[in-house]
């Protein structure tokens, strides 16, 4: 796993309709479209097997990954949201 530091949920209406924002302290790999995220959105509902991990400057390219049942406000959930996210390829690789 990731060693990261939670700082902060953001828009608790989002967050209802199942899109969790959080920062983190750790190394995020740069969007397709060119931008290096400051953060990554999660989309599903809690304890939903798949969900997808997305950037929020182009909210284009997503990564649908296992979230092992776990809900949307646990830390570990974008530990492994953010793994998925610098795992996938890239065509500009």
């Amino acid at each position: 796993m990731l060693d990261g530091t939670l700082l902060k949920k953001i828009s608790r209406g989002r967050e209802r309709a199942g899109i969790l924002h959080v920062l983190y302290w750790m190394k995020i790999k740069k969007c397709p479209c060119g931008e290096i995220p400051d953060h990554l959105c999660i989309g599903g509902r809690d304890k939903d097997k798949w969900m997808y991990v997305y950037a929020p400057c182009c909210g284009y390219w997503n990564v649908e990954f296992r979230s092992g049942y776990k809900m949307l406000d646990d830390p570990e959930l974008m530990e492994i949201a953010i793994e998925e996210w610098n795992e996938a390829p890239r065509s500009s690789e």
